[in-house]
């Protein structure tokens, strides 16, 4: 589970990260940042959050690492997921 690539859901968007460790309830997870249209990276200051894993809503990414870039693949069909996640779990009509 440790360095497992994942994404997680937050009412207006996602986030791709690397577990760090499971804690009792929860996954210490550390974020990277998008640049442009497929590039990621990771941010000058560390973005880590304790996440319930119920908010990840896809496991075991393919992310590639070019130098200091990282690429997310199937990214259009992540965000399709997302979209799908975000209209379930965090609808204004639920």
């Amino acid at each position: 589970m440790a360095k497992e690539w994942v994404a997680v859901a937050y009412e207006e968007d996602f986030f791709v990260g690397q577990i760090e460790k499971k804690l009792a309830n929860k996954v210490r997870v550390t974020f990277l940042e998008q640049k442009k249209d497929t590039f990621f990276s990771w941010p000058k200051r560390k973005d880590r959050a304790d996440i319930k894993p119920a908010f990840i809503f896809c496991r075991n990414l393919e992310v590639l690492q070019e130098k200091d870039n990282y690429i997310v693949k199937h990214l259009t069909e992540l965000r399709q997921k997302f979209e799908g996640f975000s209209s379930k779990y965090f609808s204004q009509n639920n």
